[in-house]
């Protein structure tokens, strides 16, 4: 079970009240830390070691804890007392630099041996620190250079320590993490506003005090960026070495034109950015005291990618370029603006077509009625055609009938009609007879 450390050192408090308030060390049980003592300093390497005087307990286990200032475990176990009484271990050694588990501060000791005897000691740890006082001087005149950027880097891996700008006598005292009796080599390049960044590499060895004169010299015309802009928001501050933007934002660069360290405003300014495989030319507006706004138009990149802007200046002959890394962010902000968009549009989408399909859905309603209606008017039609057709066939009996009657009386005026013809012509031919007699 985690006990917190300052529960315990409470709790050896409670137990012991005759220990005074103002010493955070106690113990109960008989048994006494003799080292580390309270309140004693390590610096970074130095190992931590504990002496325990627990006679009366020997052969018995005792359980080491070790926490850091923020009340976390940064180290625990278990040792077994001597048969002196006496246990002497090495719990671990002081780390180079602090961290997050590291930080530096008090840190609390606690020795628990079963349940009847505990005690605590507190003890300080910082890394050994190396102060660094840069000077910065014109290399032509000898003045010391003021209000100029001075950065510290590991040599190694070209890592930033620790920066500041030179007060009006052009020093500056920066601080690193230093090991004692461990050699580092460190870069310190400073960065005047009209001079080309001046670096040199120099060596400490352990915590102490280096004074360290760094000499400047001016060019004919140079570049130098003095912020960085998404916006009204800076993203990176003067004499940066390199710059983060977001896609689809514009992103400004602020920079200056000097020739022989005075500003050039008559200076021709250009610039590219190019990223991802895409080039973008940057809008170049003059301020004035050679001072210019660049913007550029971020590209969409989709993952984060690394490019670079190239600035280059031309003035009385002479040109001067900068190149500063650049590293565009996927903009979040915009795809879920994006997608919002899009939801919006598809619900929009949607209420229309709820609104057709609900239109739809009277219809059908509609046409179903009619067919309903319809279909009875079917119905209907239906017994209609089925009496027409019994009419019919009750008429076509009778037309049957009447054409049988008809038959019949057509054969008597047929033989009627003869027997008057041939009568008729026996009466002519009397006539012609009787008419030929006369004659």
């Amino acid at each position: 079970m985690r006990i917190p450390a300052s529960a315990l050192v409470i709790l050896l408090l409670v137990v012991i009240p005759a220990i005074s308030l103002a010493i955070a060390s106690a113990s109960i049980g008989g048994i006494t830390i003799l080292s580390p003592t309270q309140g004693q300093s390590f610096s970074a390497g130095q190992p931590l070691v504990l002496v325990v005087n627990a006679t009366g307990y020997a052969g018995q286990v005792a359980t080491v804890y070790v926490y850091n200032p923020g009340d976390s475990i940064v180290y625990s176990g278990t040792f077994q007392v001597q048969s002196n009484g006496i246990l002497n271990a090495t719990l671990f050694d002081w780390p180079a630099t602090t961290s997050g588990k590291f930080p530096a501060g008090t840190y609390t000791i606690v020795v628990l041996i079963g349940s009847a005897a505990a005690a605590s000691v507190q003890v300080y740890w910082a890394p050994g620190i190396a102060n660094l006082v840069v000077t910065v001087v014109n290399g032509q005149t000898g003045l010391p250079m003021p209000n100029a950027p001075v950065n510290v880097y590991n040599a190694s891996n070209n890592m930033l320590l620790a920066s500041g700008i030179t007060n009006s006598s052009g020093m500056v005292t920066l601080h690193v993490v230093a090991i004692p009796n461990v050699s580092e080599t460190l870069k310190i390049v400073a960065m005047p506003q009209g001079y080309p960044p001046q670096g040199v590499l120099y060596t400490v060895k352990g915590p102490g005090t280096y004074a360290i004169t760094l000499k400047v010299y001016p060019t004919s015309l140079a570049l130098n960026v003095l912020g960085a802009y998404i916006g009204t928001v800076q993203v990176a501050p003067a004499q940066a070495s390199s710059v983060t933007a977001s896609e689809g934002e514009p992103l400004s660069l602020i920079v200056q034109a000097t020739y022989e360290g005075s500003p050039a405003s008559n200076a021709t300014v250009s610039a590219t950015m190019q990223i991802g495989g895409t080039n973008v030319t940057g809008t170049v507006v003059p301020v004035g005291n050679g001072v210019f706004n660049v913007t550029f138009m971020v590209p969409s990149v989709g993952v984060p990618l690394s490019g670079y802007i190239v600035l280059t200046a031309s003035y009385k002959g002479s040109t001067a370029q900068l190149n500063m890394p650049v590293v565009a962010q996927v903009n979040y902000g915009t795809y879920l603006n994006n997608i919002s968009s899009s939801v919006a549009q598809v619900n929009k989408t949607v209420a229309t077509l709820q609104k057709e399909l609900s239109a739809f859905n009277t219809t059908v309603t509609n046409v179903q009625n009619q067919l309903k209606s319809l279909s009875a008017q079917m119905s209907s039609l239906n017994s209609s055609i089925a009496s027409l057709s019994s009419q019919l066939n009750q008429l076509s009996s009778q037309v049957s009938s009447l054409s049988s009657q008809l038959s019949s009386s057509q054969n008597m005026v047929y033989a009627g009609l003869i027997v008057g013809i041939i009568a008729l012509i026996v009466a002519i031919v009397a006539l012609v007879m009787v008419l030929r007699k006369i004659s």
